[in-house]
């Protein structure tokens, strides 16, 4: 499993410095994994597509950029907003609370 810097900045606020964020990752056996130009193309893409379909909320260009990375590397994200992902990334396979975990 991985985490992106999205993510990273996400948890930011629990934690007072990136020694604890990134030892936090480590001891749950996650890496931290950068993002390429590719990814953050296919994230702004999804975004216009968001915005042409009439979508408002601004603070959904960093599910784009989890999706675009998840894409990009194989990758299974773990989310509760499904509707979005498999809209803008049919094709990723979702850990979601429904999904089988046994």
């Amino acid at each position: 499993m991985v985490a992106n810097l999205i993510v990273v900045a996400g948890v930011s606020r629990a934690f007072g410095t990136i020694s604890d964020v990134v030892t936090f990752f480590r001891e749950l056996g996650l890496a931290i994994n950068p993002m390429t130009a590719d990814i953050a193309f296919r994230a702004g893409r999804a975004q216009i597509d968001y915005r042409l379909e009439g979508g408002r909320q601004a603070s959904v260009l960093a599910d784009f950029f989890i999706g675009a990375h998840a894409e990009a590397l194989g990758a299974k994200p773990i989310t509760r907003d499904k509707r979005r992902f498999r809209t803008y990334f049919p094709e990723l396979a979702l850990i979601t609370p429904e999904t089988d975990h046994g």
